[in-house]
């Protein structure tokens, strides 16, 4: 009779091997199944794109290709895994300059009335009416959240709380 684990160890294996299927490298599951192919393949792909994307200075485009199941998905989550092991990959003044310029093109879009209505909302945490829900869900002024204990309620978009706090709103 045949040994159930190795049997299961097998399907496990053949599973990993399914093309189909990406392997998550931050999985340790899926990373028992990794094989690095760094030797056989031009260099080390995954450290010149994490090279590339953490000492440009502008946003770069990279070209990533290959056949069907050669691992394309598979190396760009591992090269996820690696960038979030960072601390971050990039500096602080790059994060708040980034906010910064989310705020700013969100606030060039508010009008006086938006303003009015963003106040009222978190101010009492739900949207009056139908208009007033298109209006500020769409220009994602005012997120909804869902939850399982405290229902469903409306707030600020985060990058306007701050503005909100200045205005005395």
């Amino acid at each position: 009779m045949p040994d159930r684990k190795k049997i299961d160890d097998l399907k496990r294996f053949y599973r990993a091997c399914n093309p189909a299927r990406t392997l998550d490298y931050s999985d340790p599951e899926d990373r028992r199944y990794y094989i690095d192919f760094t030797e056989v393949r031009s260099g080390n792909m995954i450290r010149e794109l994490m090279r590339t994307i953490t000492f440009s200075d502008d946003p770069t485009c990279q070209l990533f290709s290959g056949h069907i199941g050669c691992g394309k998905s598979t190396e760009l989550l591992r090269l996820k895994a690696e960038l979030q092991k960072e601390d971050p990959p990039f500096s602080r003044e790059t994060l708040e300059e980034v906010v910064k310029e989310a705020t700013d093109d969100i606030m060039r879009k508010i009008t006086q009335d938006e303003w009015d209505l963003l106040r009222r909302v978190v101010t009492d945490q739900k949207v009056a009416g139908e208009e007033e829900h298109d209006t500020l869900l769409r220009g994602m002024f005012v997120f909804e959240y869902h939850d399982p204990d405290h229902g469903m309620w409306y707030d600020a978009n985060p990058l306007l709380k701050n503005r909100l706090a200045e205005s005395g709103g």
